[in-house]
């Protein structure tokens, strides 16, 4: 199914696990040794480590390539190998502060560049677990997820199916999903009131490939199925709760519609237990229905936001970069480009071309705020040198940050670099050590960039992250 794709080699390693857990230890070796073997036999070029595991940064050390890249482990310990994977992992804390999607971020990590997004990324199988009519649009929706959270209602999932098929009778639905969702399914059949084709528990991946490639639109939540159906290039729907969040995991694919609340709490930090889960009742099922229907009928969605929800398209950049369509001024997304333009040309070799206005934009901003962080670690280290207490430091943070915010509003009335500021200050640790330490390491990333800030005396230099 995937092209390029010459040869998957399998690591059972769930039947490792057991063997070092009962002490067969030889077994385990002998299936560890094998596997090495096999891989070294290639003499790979390059390994592009994208699970971020120790265990499998052991394998990517072990495979003996001329070029790693992402986790590597060897017997010193685990390590981040190239800018990009340690990005990923500098960004994991705080993804509000991410600048890529994850795709994009494992596409540089790997060297792959951008892809053509104007084709499937997987052949469509033909492989059908039942006869599907082609003179008939389809409706393929899975109704569960990995976490209750993320999941919509099936009144809601059924309602806007019903909203759509009165709209369109010609259109079928369809039902996939593994054997766990059989009464959300059987749920769904009884709220729907008509003909379903129920396939939940009875395909396997190649047959829901199948099922996919003959739809006309699928609808999810952020699910397995959504991102096989961006896959190969069918339009999709997704209602994304709790802690999915669409900047990192939208579906791959220009024109794909996600729905999001609007609410302070969203997205759900992970392995949140919500009280109250009100966000599902804020995506209302006549807009998705209308969202469906658009779509199977060739339209473009556009960008839309309203009290509670905001509907948001998937777009690509002119560096290649899935970006989510927000209103216009989006605040939150001016701030995502600025940080993802740093980090482009902090990381590409050529340097970036300069000629759009909004990168020369950022990169005078980035100077500004780079100034602005000297002013803030000389003050952190007179705070530190005089044992004044965590609460000074701060109202010197605070001083720094009304200076930011003159500078941001006479240069840029968005006021973004001192919103930037602001979320950093909300980080911050309590102890000043650790907040020089932050900026410290910032600075120095800066200084090394553009080579105009001079080295301040204590070494106060940092990657800012109220910049990335």
């Amino acid at each position: 199914m995937i092209e390029g794709v010459a040869e998957v080699h399998v690591f059972d390693r769930t039947a490792f696990s057991k063997e070092l857990t009962s002490g067969n230890l030889n077994q385990a070796y002998q299936r560890l040794s094998g596997l090495v073997l096999e891989l070294k036999r290639y003499s790979f070029d390059r390994v592009s480590n994208i699970t971020h595991t120790p265990e499998s940064g052991f394998l990517a050390g072990l495979a003996g390539a001329k070029h790693c890249a992402g986790t590597v482990a060897e017997r010193s310990g685990a390590y981040s190998e190239g800018n990009w994977s340690r990005l990923f992992q500098a960004t994991l804390p705080r993804r509000d502060l991410g600048s890529f999607h994850l795709v994009d971020l494992h596409l540089k990590l790997a060297g792959l560049g951008s892809p053509d997004f104007g084709r499937s990324w997987l052949k469509k199988p033909n492989c059908l677990p039942v006869k599907l009519s082609d003179r008939r649009p389809l409706l393929t929706i899975q109704l569960g997820a990995n976490n209750p959270l993320r999941m919509w209602d099936v009144e809601a999932f059924a309602t806007a199916a019903k909203l759509a098929v009165q709209a369109l009778p010609s259109l079928a639905v369809a039902l996939v999903g593994s054997g766990n969702e059989e009464l959300l399914a059987a749920d769904f059949e009884r709220l729907f009131g008509r003909e379903v084709i129920s396939l939940v528990g009875r395909t396997s991946l190649t047959e829901l490939a199948g099922v996919i490639g003959q739809s006309s639109v699928v609808l999810s939540g952020d699910t397995g199925t959504i991102h096989l159906a961006a896959a190969l290039n069918v339009p999709t729907v997704g209602v994304y709760l709790g802690m999915a969040r669409a900047d990192d995991t939208a579906p791959y694919r220009k024109g794909s519609v996600i729905f999001e609340p609007r609410r302070e709490c969203y997205p759900c930090p992970e392995n949140h237990r919500c009280s109250h889960v009100s966000c599902h009742n804020d995506i209302p099922v006549e807009a998705v229905a209308a969202a469906l229907l658009d779509t199977i009928e060739g339209k473009s969605p556009q960008p839309e936001q309203k009290e509670f929800y905001r509907r948001r398209v998937v777009a690509f950049d002119e560096d290649g970069c899935l970006q989510l369509g927000d209103p216009p001024h989006s605040q939150l997304q001016n701030a995502r480009q600025l940080r993802r333009q740093f980090w482009l040309r902090e990381f590409t070799s050529p340097p970036m071309p300069s000629s759009p206005k909004s990168f020369n934009s950022a990169t005078r901003e980035l100077e500004e705020l780079a100034t602005a962080a000297l002013s803030a670690a000389r003050r952190l280290e007179l705070a530190l040198i005089g044992g004044h207490p965590a609460t000074k430091v701060n109202q010197a943070l605070r001083q720094n940050l009304q200076e930011l915010e003159m500078t941001a509003n006479r240069r840029d009335e968005s006021g973004l670099l001192a919103h930037l500021f602001q979320l950093e200050l909300e980080n911050m640790p309590v102890d000043p050590r650790l907040i020089a330490g932050r900026i410290t390491a910032a600075l120095e990333n800066l200084q090394r960039r553009s080579g105009q800030f001079p080295a301040h005396p204590g070494s106060i230099t940092l990657p800012l992250r109220v910049a990335i």
